[in-house]
Formats: structure tokens, sequence, C-alpha cells
């Protein structure tokens, strides 16, 4: 436990300090989080080192030329960014529930490789992420915004489970997954949600844009849009993390490989941020006007 706790904190540390530096630091963390991901994803279903290493090249490659396009706002005459980035989150987010389809039926038939047609084009959101992070008004908050909604369901998960939890979801996929967790996380997520928006209102000294449901009051409009946009984050996050236990475990391994004292790999800390990300643009570019929280 103290291991996962030091090696939890020293790598959100990390990440936040990446985070606020300059390009390239962003392209080199991106690039290098992917990496390891799809380099461990690739390992574990028996992928051969070369493919493996032209999957690695391509993502790469696609990041650079991404990075050489909005360089020269060569892309914003074929139109909208937001629109353009609604479209491949919105491709996304159907792939990785496509994912999570086959990741069942690998688990269900023990064969881990009916996912490996599908793991490929799932990791080309890199190159959205990369480009809401860098091409918007606002996009290294976003960042820290999106990672804060999924290490905030994780910690509200993990001790609601460990407190309440009896309820378990799927004992052969996840053992330590609880109804309770679950609920926890929703709640923890919905709360910094909440906080995020009162912060950043504060922090450019603007009013809350009010939000209308029904005849309700526009602040408890917003409490229960933001409840249900968390509750459906909260859900797709468990997608994720249950897509990837079900592909270890057919595969029969606990974690990805060890590159993180106390987590596993890579891929065991990103799983659900990976589901989260696309689902979380999606639903402010719904609710919203602009790129913000």
């Amino acid at each position: 436990m103290l291991a996962r706790i030091v090696t939890g904190a020293l790598g959100a540390a990390l990440v936040l300090l990446l985070l606020a530096l300059p390009q390239p630091a962003p392209l080199i963390l991106i690039a290098v989080i992917w990496i390891a991901a799809v380099y461990e994803l690739g390992v574990l279903l028996g992928e051969p080192k070369r493919r493996i290493f032209i999957v690695l090249l391509l993502h790469v490659a696609l990041l650079l030329i991404a990075n050489v396009l909005f360089a020269f706002r060569g892309l914003y005459e074929l139109g909208n960014l937001r629109d353009f980035l609604v479209v491949l989150f919105g491709v996304i987010a159907v792939v990785q529930l496509q994912l999570a389809d086959f990741a069942v039926q690998a688990f269900h038939a023990g064969r881990p490789k009916c996912v490996n047609f599908v793991w490929h084009s799932f990791f080309f959101i890199t190159v959205p992420l990369y480009l809401l992070w860098v091409e918007t008004d606002f996009g290294p908050m976003l960042a820290v915004i999106v990672l804060g909604l999924a290490w905030s369901s994780d910690t509200g998960a993990m001790v609601a489970g460990k407190l309440f939890g009896h309820h378990h979801i799927t004992p052969r996929v996840s053992p330590g997954k609880t109804l309770e967790g679950v609920i926890g996380g929703w709640a923890a997520m919905t709360v910094f949600i909440l906080c995020t928006k009162l912060a950043i209102a504060a922090l450019y000294d603007h009013k809350l844009a009010g939000m209308y449901l029904w005849n309700l009051n526009p602040t408890l409009a917003m409490v229960i849009i933001v409840a249900l946009i968390a509750a459906w984050l909260t859900l797709m996050g468990l997608v994720g993390d249950l897509t990837f236990s079900a592909i270890k475990r057919t595969a029969g391994v606990k974690d990805f490989s060890n590159a993180l004292p106390g987590h596993g790999g890579i891929l065991d800390r990103i799983d659900a941020l990976m589901f989260i990300i696309p689902w979380y643009f999606l639903s402010i570019a719904i609710f919203s006007s602009r790129l913000f929280v």
C-alpha cells in the first residue's frame, strides 16, 4: 500500500509538472505514455515486436503531423476545430464500446486475440487529445480537469469500496469492484466537477452560467446535470476498467507490466481515463458553447 501511495503521488506530481511546462513537454508526455501503453498491450496480446514497433511509429508520426498541421493553421481551413474534435471523439467513443464488447467475448471464449484488430484504432485517441490540449484556449486546464475526474472517481470508489463494499459487480473479472464503490466514485466525481466549476468562476471572476432543466431552479438544474454527466463518466470509466481487466484475466495475468510499483503497468493506470476522455469532451461540447467546464 505504501508503494502504491508513493508511486501515485510522485506520478501525479510529475504529470502535473509536465502539463504546466511549454511545448514540447506536452507532446513528449503524451508520446511516452502511449508508447508504453501500446507496447504493454501488444506484448500481452502476443503481437510480433515488429508490428508493435510499426504501430508505435505510426502513433508518434500522427502526433508530429498534427503538430505541424496546426502550427501552420492549415486544418482550420477545412472546418471548425471544435466540430472536428467532436467527430473524432465520437468515433473513438464508438470504437471503445466495440472494444469492450470484444473484450467480453474474448473473456468468455478464453481467446485474448479476439481484441487484436480493435486495439490499434483505439489508441488513435492520442491525436484528438493532443489537438484538444494544445490548440484550445483552455487545453492544459482541460487536461488537468480530466485527470482530476479520473483520480477523484478512483479515490471515491476505493474509499467507499473498502468501507461499505459488499455487493460485487463482476467477481470473475474484477473481484474488487463493488456497487458501493461505483456509487462512491460517482459521488466524488460529482463533487469534483462542482468544486471545479466554482473554482474556475472565482478564478476568472465571472458568474456561473445558468443551466435550465424543466422549471427547476438554475442552481438545482446545474447540480442535476452535473450529477448525470458524472454518472455517465463514472460508468464509462468502469467499462474501461473492466474492459482491460477482462483482457488481463483472459491472458492470465494480474497486471500489464511492473513499470509502476504498487500499480502495475502504465495501462493499468490509464484504462478508465481513456474511456472517460472522449465522453467528457462530448459532454462539455453538448452543454457548453466553449471548450470549458
